[in-house]
């Protein structure tokens, strides 16, 4: 047995940077690999860092019954673990979407890494044998992806100009670069509401009473943090997620990460991610935040709301509400909203960060299909709106 922190190294020194596969449960949970992931952890800050614990490694092995699970590993000259990235091997699709709508699903078969990015020292030469070395153990894949990475990063710059990558791989950006934006929160909720001005801070006041007075006094927010929880996220999900057309909006895919099965969220939950709310009015579920937590950070997945209460701004209460309760117990110092633009700035806090996913895709004929598919389908939508765009300018001008 291991006893006290392994040494492990964070910089890749006179040796091969060569990687290894370690396929079964109990390589996984060995002492030195777990104590070698929280080191490389500490000083690694980036979006979406609860994805790159050990904890949520986890939490999608115990889900991913039908799926390849797989750890590479280097090792220093010393024989310490110096790098890991987990890889993740799923049936997903490459999709084509317009407006909120998915119009065409291509299958593919993604090596994805686990947290989106490896936890390696920034060398070229290592990166170039780790992608090798996941391409000789998972022949299967059709494509490795690499997501969650922010613009002015290392690994970015890597990925875009490997020569290895270029002669093996299609290095393709499926959705391009896109805004990712986020928000920093003051120690205190009092320094917060200074954010914002005083006419700001009477609507959401106002936004609040009115939906208390449509529940003849009763509004009330509900953290759902433990497995205790798991019903009341199901109720609230289940309404805001119906198949049929009305007031609750249209379910999204069973596979999609917001879509949580009672026992996701109870696992979720015991290890202690899970951090949802759901603001109820009287006795009506009127919006609802998906979320998770680690550290101090918060990842706001998806907010619902009823569109039988949009004229109250559910939304925008529920999340004044939620920040109130993230200042006050395990608090919250950052909150991740992802990927898509706000439909307006929050206050000053916030923050919009240029971030991409990659593929590194198989130079086979399928893959080469799907990338030109994809590529033409989203050239036509962004020249759509871009004709748009110049129509309404014409129209505006023209009055």
């Amino acid at each position: 047995m291991l006893i006290g922190p392994p040494q492990v190294s964070t910089a890749f020194r006179a040796y091969d940077r060569s990687w290894e596969i370690l396929s079964s449960p109990a390589e996984w949970h060995s002492d030195e690999l777990r104590r070698a992931w929280e080191m490389l952890l500490t000083g690694r800050p980036s979006v979406t860092s609860i994805y790159q614990t050990p904890g949520w490694f986890d939490y999608v092995a115990s889900m991913a019954t039908r799926d390849s699970i797989l750890v590479a590993v280097t090792r220093d000259p010393s024989k310490q673990i110096a790098g890991i990235a987990p890889i993740h091997l799923t049936h997903r699709t490459l999709d084509l979407h317009a407006s909120g709508r998915t119009l065409l699903r291509l299958p593919m078969r993604k090596a994805s890494l686990v947290g989106g990015q490896p936890l390696a020292a920034e060398d070229p030469e290592a990166l170039d044998r780790l992608f090798e070395t996941i391409a000789s153990a998972l022949p299967q894949a059709d494509a490795i992806q690499v997501s969650g990475l922010e613009t002015d990063s290392f690994l970015w710059r890597y990925l875009r100009s490997s020569a290895m990558l270029r002669d093996r791989f299609l290095v393709f950006v499926p959705e391009g670069v896109r805004p990712y934006t986020v928000l920093d929160l003051p120690p205190t909720f009092a320094e917060y509401l200074t954010y914002f001005n005083a006419k700001k801070r009477y609507n959401l006041n106002r936004q609040i009473v009115l939906l208390q007075r449509r529940g003849e006094g009763k509004l009330e927010l509900q953290r759902i943090d433990s497995p205790s929880g798991a019903a009341l996220f199901l109720q609230a999900q289940s309404r805001m997620e119906s198949r049929e057309a009305g007031e609750w909006g249209a379910k999204p895919r069973e596979d999609d990460i917001c879509h949580w099965s009672q026992s996701q969220v109870a696992d979720l939950g015991s290890r202690g991610f899970l951090r949802s709310y759901v603001l109820t009015c009287g006795d009506d579920p009127v919006s609802m935040i998906k979320g998770l937590q680690h550290r101090s950070t918060y990842f706001a997945l998806q907010t619902l709301y009823s569109k039988k209460y949009a004229a109250f701004s559910p939304g925008a209460s529920i999340l004044h509400l939620a920040i109130e309760d993230m200042l006050a117990e395990r608090p919250v110092r950052r909150i991740e909203f992802g990927f898509g633009e706000p439909k307006q700035r929050h206050h000053a806090g916030s923050a919009t960060l240029e971030v991409a996913s990659v593929l590194l895709m198989r130079k086979t004929l399928a893959n080469r299909m799907r990338a030109g598919i994809h590529t033409a389908f989203f050239s036509a939508v962004r020249l759509a709106k871009k004709i748009r765009d110049q129509r309404n300018q014409n129209l505006h001008l023209a009055w």
